[in-house]
């Protein structure tokens, strides 16, 4: 479908929390790996807070306790570094 990522919340509890103690909560899912191999992957995500991002990494001003996200080098309130 042209994804080139995709993240996600609902997952098996167990599951979930392996990668957050493994701190696996980002990987490379291939899901047709039987047909294709290493050929058609997807940068996947799960979202540890369920449906929200994580402290700190809100990306737009409508939340009042952090401050967003500023990939733009050229802006005085660039903060990407901090943030990664």
């Amino acid at each position: 479908m042209g994804f080139e990522a995709w993240w996600f919340a609902r997952l098996d509890g167990q599951d979930k929390d392996r990668r957050i103690n493994d701190k696996a909560l980002n990987y490379l899912w291939r899901p047709f790996s039987k047909h294709f191999g290493k050929q058609k992957e997807l940068f996947t995500g799960v979202m540890k807070d369920h449906y929200c991002w994580s402290q700190g990494m809100w990306h737009d001003e409508r939340f009042d306790n952090d401050d967003p996200v500023v990939v733009n080098p050229n802006l005085d309130t660039y903060n990407a570094p901090e943030k990664a």
